[in-house]
């Protein structure tokens, strides 16, 4: 069926592929190279994948990898600051690379922090408007490591309020700090057992608490290297669920398409905001208007042909009347009133003054 299936474009680090994601299944298509200076060329490749896998125009996911995005936990000024996007563009602008114009950027409020995540809109936006002029509706711009992430907390509600979670997944390994089931911070790192440590040591030194550490996605032998790496006499709990990165982003992307779950972030806003809000319901709002139109043009054309009917009666009725004062009149010229006249004249022949015209009714003598 249609409906069950959702449409995921994975624009990785350095490769893409599309992915149609149903209740039974996940089908993707092999992995492509991807230039960063290029994404725009991608439109029609893109196109043509959907299509192999029999895409009908429904909603499309774009997931981005995370050397695309950068995050940073900025400190709230006022509380009235969340409800204000560009002030919210404006503070997180010292921690990125690029001027708040020229980013889109969705951010998750925690108490007077806001973790907050931003793309450049360059490489992206003439990729959307290509997608959407070829009939591909993108709905949502989600960081794949956010997808997947939201999927840990669904299926991970009993460990600790506070605690870092290390996700490896190909050659990568992302770092996050959760706090109270929110993301805190993240960091993207190269899956080197050296750089990783380094990343969590710096971690550790600024949390005033033990930190529990979490690992998904590495071996016993992994994470028992790691644990070695940092020192400190940490222990790794590796979580036993061995959910794919990819496959839990894709799981969560399905559900935020079928309108089960809104997005953790959506960087479909500011610069990269969607043109048309009801464009997904564009063809539905255009067959009913033009099935409302279709309807108008109905009534009026049955109304108008009624019309003609009761016109060809009347004009019938007024030609019997005329024929049928020739007939007693043959002699007189037709008035204007011809029925006034024949009702008249029928009066007059009755001798009476009503218009009844049964017989008196006959009385016997007995009965007098």
């Amino acid at each position: 069926m249609a409906g069950d299936r959702q449409w995921v474009v994975l624009c990785d680090d350095s490769q893409w592929r599309v992915a149609r994601v149903s209740a039974r299944a996940i089908e993707e298509t092999d992995p492509r190279p991807l230039d960063p200076a290029q994404t725009a060329d991608l439109a029609e490749p893109v196109h043509e994948a959907l299509a192999c896998l029999g895409y009908r125009g429904e909603p499309v996911l774009l997931a981005l990898g995370s050397a695309w995005c950068v995050a940073a936990t900025v400190p709230l000024p006022t509380s009235r600051h969340a409800k204000k996007r560009q002030a919210m563009a404006y503070l997180f602008e010292p921690y990125a690379p690029w001027a708040a114009e020229d980013v889109a950027l969705d951010y998750e409020v925690c108490g007077a922090t806001a973790f907050m995540v931003a793309a450049e809109t360059a490489p992206w936006s003439p990729l959307i408007g290509q997608l959407e002029s070829r009939g591909v509706l993108v709905d949502a711009i989600v960081p794949l490591a956010r997808l997947a992430l939201q999927q840990h907390l669904r299926q991970t509600v009993g460990l600790l309020e506070r605690y870092a979670l290390l996700w490896q997944h190909e050659e990568t390994v992302e770092f996050w700090l959760l706090d109270r089931g929110r993301p805190v911070d993240w960091q993207c790192l190269p899956a080197d057992p050296r750089c990783v440590s380094r990343a969590v040591i710096a971690r550790l030194m600024a949390e005033e608490e033990t930190l529990t550490i979490h690992a998904q996605g590495f071996t016993e032998e992994e994470s028992t290297e790691l644990s070695a790496t940092i020192g400190e006499g940490l222990c790794i709990e590796l979580l036993t669920d061995a959910t794919d990165h990819r496959t839990a982003a894709y799981r969560e992307a399905a559900e935020i398409l079928r309108g089960k779950r809104t997005p953790p972030l959506n960087l479909r806003r500011d610069t990269l905001g969607v043109g048309d809000r009801y464009r997904a319901l564009r063809g539905y709002l255009t067959a009913l208007l033009t099935a409302a139109l279709v309807m108008f043009v109905a009534v009026g054309v049955a109304l108008w042909w009624q019309a003609g009917q009761h016109d060809q009666r009347r004009t019938a009725a007024g030609d019997a009347q005329m024929d049928l004062f020739h007939r007693v009149f043959p002699n007189r010229k037709v008035p204007v009133g011809v029925h006034a006249h024949l009702q008249s004249e029928l009066t007059r022949l009755q001798g009476l003054r009503g218009t009844g015209t049964d017989l008196p009714q006959k009385a016997e003598s007995a009965d007098i």
